[in-house]
């Protein structure tokens, strides 16, 4: 048995809260590190993701919707997106 949508919705919120305050803990904690050029390319990344994926409303991040997404990388299908990424 599946559990109900709302309840599994409010799951996934709540997930999404703890990933996104804890990326912006990441990017607080590793502002001060210049030297590292790898480092350096992932908190672009990860900035990135989060620019482009997470909206926050009253201090609440929620997920874009799908729309915006999809007019963003309409150029770009999935597997040559991933390929990009590595």
């Amino acid at each position: 048995m599946m559990p109900p949508v709302a309840w599994t919705l409010k799951i996934e919120r709540r997930k999404l809260v703890r990933v996104v305050t804890d990326a912006h803990t990441v990017l607080k904690n590793i502002n001060g590190i210049k030297d590292d050029e790898i480092l350096n390319r992932r908190v672009e990344m990860l900035k990135r993701i989060l620019q482009e994926n997470i909206t926050e409303e009253d201090g609440t991040p929620k997920e874009k919707s799908l729309s915006g997404k999809a007019e963003r990388h309409s150029g770009v299908s999935g597997r040559s997106r991933r390929r990009l990424w590595r």
